[in-house]
């Protein structure tokens, strides 16, 4: 095997797969990137035994070949070299040579045959969506996904395509994110997957091809997705998800707009001063203003006071955890937001301002303050 490839085209690549990798593997050669030269190409794979991605950059092929070699550092490298050609050579005992400019690396390789294959996916049955709208999608509902608490172990984010739309749902027991857009699809049964939050965290990470597009399939039991010359798989999440329309609060009349901007950075500067394990803040909606405030008696006190619109009957107070309010108001993408209540012991509604096309809803439980 040899090829030459360019720095910058590589160690995209290589940094696109990193996140696959697994940082800890039992099994050794999980630790290794498989580095496949073929024709005008090299591609690379790497997986973790539940997640896959090959990825492909141009190259120059003097003669085919596949090798597998530790990820962290051919990444850690070819980071490292001059901007310019690198020439990879396979020599006997699965050394590879790695020469670039004045450089030369001798890198112990491994065989291949040993590496797990990825599965075969015609993509023939996939949908199709604009990738940036399901990047979109997934930025707006992946902060809201349980991470560490096993009392909650939902791990990922409901996915939903119908003929005409597509939604995404994640929760956490606390909080719930839920996102709807009308979408050009017509699959021919409907797929209702839980995508786990490793799997969307790559997903973001790619890059549109020539199309824009992102194509998507799903079999047996494992979700493919495919954009340009990469493709990602992943085996999904086998839980039952939550009957999230129930969560949905229903009578929530006092219904308030400002300014997104604003709220956010009352809620930084005042959250500055709340507990750290609870970020406890109490919002007081009257008349013309919205005030948040916090009292923590090792620190001291904090409020801050922003201007609302539409608010109507007596004042209202309410806590929430002001990390989740923030992790919603950085990705709503609108000028205003909208924020519904009914008592401080429902949970809030929150969602963007005049936004078309899509019906994105965040629910929040309120805290005891």
């Amino acid at each position: 095997m040899q090829f030459t490839v360019q720095k910058a085209d590589l160690l995209r690549e290589l940094q696109l797969v990193q996140g696959v990798v697994e940082k800890k593997a039992t099994i050794p050669i999980l630790s290794n990137l498989l580095l496949q030269a073929t024709r005008e190409r090299l591609e690379i794979i790497a997986t973790d035994m539940e997640l896959g991605i090959q990825s492909a950059c141009d190259a120059q092929v003097g003669s085919e070949g596949s090798i597998t070699i530790h990820a962290r550092k051919l990444h850690d490298i070819v980071r490292n070299l001059p901007d310019a050609e690198i020439l990879f050579s396979l020599q006997k005992g699965n050394r590879v040579q790695i020469r670039c400019a004045n450089a030369e690396f001798k890198v112990a390789g491994q065989g291949t045959e040993d590496f797990p294959s990825l599965r075969e996916y015609d993509f023939k049955g996939a949908i199709a969506l604009p990738l940036n709208d399901f990047k979109s999608m997934i930025a707006k509902v992946i902060f809201a996904i349980t991470q560490d608490d096993p009392r909650y172990a939902i791990y990922g984010a409901l996915f939903v395509v119908r003929k005409g739309s597509v939604e995404m749902v994640a929760t956490d027991g606390h909080r719930l994110a839920y996102l709807k857009q009308s979408a050009d699809v017509s699959p021919k049964d409907e797929i209702r997957v839980i995508i786990p939050i490793k799997t969307l965290s790559e997903i973001v990470k790619l890059e549109p091809g020539p199309e824009g597009e992102v194509r998507i399939g799903v079999k047996d039991n494992h979700i493919f997705v495919k954009s340009g010359l990469r493709m990602l798989q992943s085996s999904l999440f086998e839980g039952t998800f939550p009957n999230y329309e129930k969560v949905m609060p229903e009578g929530n009349d006092r219904t308030v707009r400002c300014d997104t901007e604003a709220y956010l950075a009352a809620l930084r500067r005042v959250s500055l001063l709340s507990a750290e394990r609870t970020k406890a803040v109490k919002v007081s909606l009257g008349e013309g203003k919205m005030v948040i405030s916090t009292q923590n008696p090792e620190f001291g006190e904090a409020e801050e006071s922003v201007e609302i619109d539409g608010f109507k009957g007596s004042a209202i107070e309410i806590g929430f955890n002001a990390r989740y309010l923030m992790d919603f108001l950085q990705v709503v993408g609108t000028p205003e937001v909208q924020m519904e209540l009914k008592d401080g012991e429902t949970q809030g509604l929150l969602r963007p301002a005049d936004a078309e096309g899509i019906d994105y809803r965040y629910v929040v439980m309120p805290m005891r303050i």
